[in-house]
């Protein structure tokens, strides 16, 4: 609404409106009805006509008006036409037009804007702004590089000699710096002292030191641009500002410029978009305050840290393009490399436990593995080992690797080791190497042999440990060496490979067991009583031709992978089974007997009498030796082919009987000859 103090009148005015007084009459006449002017499009809206029908009545003289300058009209002037020149019937519905319009806001009073000019003046404030340590790392860097500078510069001025102005030129140079830059810093530091030798882009106010929000922006449009920018994926920031277009046509909000939508968005701070577009892991690895610890207090070998890397590199292996794999373990105490193992495939618990044989068999047995939640590190089998051996397992806090120190010792690698071998393929997407293709370097014969990388990696593991590390300000070796060990003493090798073999839960197979699809044979005694029976097998899936049996804590004997006997060969090798599966037998047979001993008077006779049988063709029998040594002459076994034996023996007798009275019979004898040699030959197979 236009007009000389038409706001402020018009809401005395129409207060009456609300009160109730209606219609016209009722108001009083005076100062404040003169006091409303309304323009010509308000007026022509009153008396129901176009603006142009106004203004023609005005230049006629029909409606009273005056004329204030302005924008628009002629010559840069407008009519005003006072409220109560119009007719009665006009004023009521303009009154009535204004009393259904909303009433506006009041104006907040404006607010002084910040001074661009303005600068941290004091460390206090820096510190506010950057932290303690930045800020000190600032000014130190400043004093640096401008204090000597300045000093001599001051010296010069204020000398008694008169040539300064040369003597600053020639300063100015010998510094590399320009004269002007030379006084400017000179008396920035005579005036503001340290702080004003520091760069001006660090000096700019920040949260902490002076309010920097945008007057030119209300709270709402603010709000709406962060929360617009700060989602997933992040939109661009034109299109933040055309939606920002549209909800301020909605909600009746000042539409900033571009340019200041954009300011907004740059002042979004860095942990806020982190958090925001790239996750909760990327905000805690990048953004979040980090604990620090020391392991100084720890003995060498008192906790080591073991976690897997794939290389940043690819390697040739058996004519294909690999990538290897290390597990390692280091000593806290130390940050020495104490174990470790290359592997082409990927790293498993097989390797992890050959990283741990790698440390205890060189550094001594460990007191403690901190290791992550990783599936090759919480199995059975690493716990089993560790049982064993009497070492304890800790793991890290879930999902932060970062909680790891050898997670910085990997980064050291990266740095020192892989970037620089052929084959690099880069740690993240973004740093690998353009065009890169492993296969196609493959042809060309431009990757490392996968042992010479090996001989190359322990080699590396070498310069490591001996080099001074930044954090114990000694190298790992030294510090090591230095250190009381948790466990003194050393492992015997064969010892430690039989306490890190795996364990397997079979059933016993008549003289054999079944273990990952092969055949394991044993003629043992005490497993040839246990068919049918589950035993544990402990085995090294490094060397799976020999494994022990283990029945009830106890380890009764080895068996081995052998291939099944080609038919018709290798007769002595199946003598040697068949004895042995006698040997067993017997044992057995014995064990059963000596369940009778103290006890025939309550057993049946039945059970009593082949006991007694059992023992008198067994008793004094030696089980390592052949079956027909140790058995009397005069004592006939068991073999359970007696009975057919005296059956034959009495076909012989007969027949040989029947043979002598038909002498003539020359075939007849001959058929009887014949048939006494083979039982004979029958009689001695039985025997054995």
């Amino acid at each position: 609404m236009r007009g000389t103090g038409s706001g402020l009148s018009k809401v005395a005015y129409f207060s009456g409106i609300f009160s109730g007084i209606f219609p016209l009459h009722g108001l009083k006449e005076g100062a404040e009805l003169q006091a409303v002017w309304l323009s010509t499009s308000e007026a022509a809206r009153a008396l129901g006509v176009t603006e142009r029908a106004v203004r023609k009545k005005i230049m006629a003289g029909e409606l009273q008006a005056r004329v204030q300058a302005g924008r628009g009209g002629l010559g840069g002037q407008v009519y005003l036409v006072p409220l109560d020149a119009l007719p009665p019937e006009a004023r009521r519905r303009y009154l009535a037009e204004v009393a259904a319009a909303p009433p506006s806001p009041p104006t907040p009073p404006p607010e002084p804007e910040n001074d661009p000019n303005e600068k941290i003046g004091s460390l206090a404030e820096l510190i506010a702004k950057y932290g303690e340590e930045k800020a000190r790392k600032i000014v130190n860097d400043a004093r640096a590089k401008w204090e000597a500078v300045v000093l001599e510069a001051l010296e010069v001025m204020n000398g008694p000699w008169g040539d300064k102005a040369r003597r600053l030129e020639a300063l100015a140079r010998r510094r590399k710096v320009s004269k002007t830059t030379l006084y400017r810093m000179a008396d920035r530091y005579m005036k503001e002292g340290v702080i004003g030798l520091v760069h001006d882009r660090y000096r700019r106010p920040g949260e902490g030191t002076r309010d920097k929000s945008r007057r030119s922006v209300t709270p709402e449009v603010e709000k709406f641009i962060r929360a617009m920018y700060l989602k997933y994926p992040p939109p661009k920031k034109s299109k933040v500002y055309e939606e920002l277009k549209k909800a301020a046509a909605a909600k009746g909000w000042p539409l900033p410029s571009r340019a200041t939508v954009y300011r907004v968005i740059a002042d979004i701070k860095p942990a806020e978009e982190v958090l925001a577009t790239r996750g909760d892991k990327e905000y805690e690895s990048k953004m979040m305050p980090k604990v620090r610890r020391t392991y100084n207090h720890l003995l060498a070998m008192e906790e080591i840290v073991g976690d897997g890397h794939p290389f940043d590199i690819f390697v040739e292996f058996n004519g294909r393009a690999v990538r290897p794999n290390l597990s390692a373990w280091m000593d806290l105490r130390s940050r020495k490399i104490v174990g470790w193992c290359v592997t082409a495939g990927p790293a498993n618990s097989d390797t992890i436990a050959l990283a741990l044989r790698h440390a205890i068999i060189t550094h001594g047995l460990p007191g403690t593995l901190y290791t992550d939640w990783g599936k090759e590190y919480i199995n059975e089998y690493i716990k089993d080992v560790c049982r064993r051996l009497d070492i304890g397992i800790r793991n890290c806090i879930p999902r932060t690797p970062r909680s790891k120190a050898i997670e910085r010792l990997f980064r050291t690698v990266h740095d020192q080791f892989t970037l620089y071998l052929p084959g690099y393929c880069g740690n993240t997407p973004e740093n690998r190497p353009p065009g890169y293709d492993e296969k196609k370097l493959l042809k060309q014969g431009k990757l490392l042999k996968f042992e010479d990388f090996v001989r190359r990696w322990a080699q590396y593991v070498e310069v490591y440990n001996n080099q001074v590390h930044s954090q114990i300000k000694d190298t790992p070796a030294n510090a090591f060496a230095a250190a009381q060990h948790v466990r003194p003493g050393r492992v015997d090798e064969r010892d430690l490979d039989i306490l890190m073999m795996r364990k397997e839960r079979v059933k016993v197979q008549p003289g054999y067991i079944r273990l990952f699809g092969r055949d394991y044979w044993s003629h043992n005694v005490d497993l040839g009583m246990l068919v049918g029976e589950w035993v544990q097998v402990w085995y090294d899936p490094h060397r799976v031709g020999e494994v022990l049996i283990w029945y009830r804590g106890k380890c009764i004997g080895t068996a081995r992978n052998e291939e099944a006997l080609a038919h018709g060969l290798d007769r002595a090798e199946l003598a040697e089974r068949l004895r042995a599966n006698r040997r067993v037998k017997k044992a057995l047979k014995l064990k059963m007997a000596s369940y009778v001993e103290g006890i025939e008077d309550v057993l049946p006779g039945e059970i009593v009498r082949k006991a007694k049988r059992i023992r008198r063709s067994y008793a004094g029998t030696d089980l390592d030796g052949p079956v027909e040594k140790a058995v009397d002459e005069n004592v006939q076994r068991l073999t359970g082919g007696e009975s057919a034996a005296r059956q034959v023996r009495e076909v012989l007798e007969s027949t040989g009987e029947g043979a002598s009275r038909a002498p003539g019979k020359g075939k007849s004898g001959a058929g009887s000859r014949s048939k006494r040699l083979l039982l004979a030959w029958g009689d001695r197979v039985l025997a054995k």
